[in-house]
């Protein structure tokens, strides 16, 4: 896969960027609130050009597997952005009552299974679900909302996200069941 020209000068200003925040070094608070707001400027950006979009961002990011040093920083200050937004989900206030309620909602299909089910386990679940979007651009923007760098909301709507939290339940439980 090749880069369309305006996919390159994208890359290359971003990488600019990312450069001056040295993400390879004492990697602090600090430097990951400056990585948040360096990735809400780069998004700005991509909302307002007309030839790139968060897809486009995101087949490069996941798919471009050319030797390019600007493509690897850019995949790594993602990745490092993300992992910061998941550490601030789950420490966050929100996090216990967000898990509690989603525990009450899930439905494994089986009322044993029900039973045993436990925040933990659910906990668990969705800190799963969060690293699946490590590598994408907008990280877990279906299961976060922030503003302001904090966290406004923790809700789960996607089905796909349901069916996956299912799915880890009903196997860890019934894994924890069959050792028995």
């Amino acid at each position: 896969m090749n880069l369309k020209k305006e996919y390159k000068d994208f890359i290359k200003k971003t990488a600019l960027k990312i450069e001056i925040l040295d993400i390879d070094n004492n990697l602090t608070k600090e430097k990951c609130i400056d990585i948040y707001k360096l990735f809400q400027e780069i998004y700005a950006d991509v909302e307002s050009c007309p030839t790139l979009n968060i897809n486009d961002i995101n087949h490069i990011i996941l798919n471009y597997n050319k030797n390019d040093n600007d493509v690897q920083l850019l995949k790594k200050f993602i990745k490092i952005k993300n992992l910061y937004l998941i550490k601030r989900i789950i420490k966050s206030q929100q996090w216990q009552t967000f898990i509690s309620k989603l525990n009450s909602e899930i439905d494994i299909g089986d009322p044993k299974l029900n039973k045993a089910k436990t925040d933990y386990l659910v906990s668990k679940g969705v800190y799963r679900l969060l690293n699946s979007t490590v590598d994408l651009f907008m990280g877990c923007w279906e299961i976060a909302e922030f503003k302001d760098d904090k966290i406004k909301k923790l809700e789960i709507i996607e089905p796909d996200h349901f069916d996956f939290l299912k799915s880890y339940l009903n196997n860890k439980l019934k894994n924890k069941s069959n050792k028995k």
